[in-house]
């Protein structure tokens, strides 16, 4: 498994959330970059996984509250990607508390692909209705 070589191919044209998008690629990115078995990595691991918790929440009610004002008609379920995405962090968050080593491979993948999936195709999604709204 490879880092995010590119995090500007997860911009939407939404500068404020291809801000917070650019800040989760790195956190995800440095959690890659920490998986050797040690203290240490494993330690710093935790901290970005509990910044990242706390990141994904604020992100998410932000792109909910822009959504709502551009009355965008998928917010519904957007929001529930939101709720199962952040159900998951929690509980990746939760697992690697209750374990001894770094971050597993599959809990990577989970991180990836939750920036894969939602951001270049759901976020998209509401950031082209939006665009379209102020042109």
């Amino acid at each position: 498994m490879n880092s995010i070589k590119q995090p500007e191919l997860y911009h939407i044209g939404i500068e404020k959330f291809d801000d917070e998008h650019q800040q989760l690629v790195t956190m995800v990115n440095d959690i890659h970059a920490l998986t050797d078995d040690n203290q240490k990595n494993r330690n710093i691991q935790k901290q970005i996984i509990t910044s990242l918790v706390k990141l994904a929440r604020a992100h998410f009610a932000g792109e909910e509250e822009h959504m709502r004002r551009q009355k965008y008609p998928d917010l519904d379920k957007h929001h529930q990607c939101h709720r199962i995405i952040y159900a998951q962090l929690l509980d990746l968050e939760r697992r690697f508390a209750s374990t001894s080593g770094p971050v597993h491979n599959h809990a990577l993948q989970f991180l990836y692909n939750w920036l894969d999936e939602h951001i270049l195709t759901e976020d998209k999604q509401y950031a082209d209705y939006s665009l379209k709204a102020y042109t």
